[in-house]
């Protein structure tokens, strides 16, 4: 698995690993889910919908790996 750019996220529900390049306080990684709603379509992640531009945005993305196998 390798980060991708931000723009290739999938937008259909599916929840990704997300890299926020422009946090300045906190974690620098997230689950993020793309939530379409027209205009306001946005990612969401924090536990919020963040359709604000001004808020800092995941800049990259990967799948969410699978769980440890057990042994």
């Amino acid at each position: 698995m390798t980060w991708e750019p931000i723009e290739t996220a999938p937008k259909d529900g599916t929840t990704v690993l997300g890299y926020f390049a422009d946090r300045k306080t906190g974690v620098a990684f997230d689950l993020i889910t793309w939530m379409s709603a027209g205009e306001r379509s946005a990612w969401h992640f924090d536990g919020t919908y963040h359709h604000d531009p001004t808020k800092p945005q995941p800049t990259h993305w990967m799948a969410i790996p699978d769980p440890p196998a057990e042994a």
